[in-house]
């Protein structure tokens, strides 16, 4: 074992973290881009973006979890 780590765990956690901002930056996107096209139904928009943004965080959060 080197002193350094294993540098091979620490990458594939940095990547699960992009993976997971990634999402999280697509679906806000998205948000927006429906209030635009669909002002009126802002609110329902907006539930549903959250419930994106929880679901992906969860997943990002499992991964991190289960890594070995």
């Amino acid at each position: 074992m080197s002193l350094l780590g294993n540098h091979e765990e620490d990458s594939r956690t940095g990547l699960s973290g992009r993976g997971a901002a990634v999402g999280i930056g697509n679906v806000f996107s998205s948000l927006i881009h429906s209030v635009a096209r669909n002002p009126s139904l802002a609110k329902q928009s907006f539930g549903y973006a959250i419930l994106g943004f929880a679901l992906t965080e969860a997943i990002a959060i499992l991964c991190l979890l289960l890594r070995k």
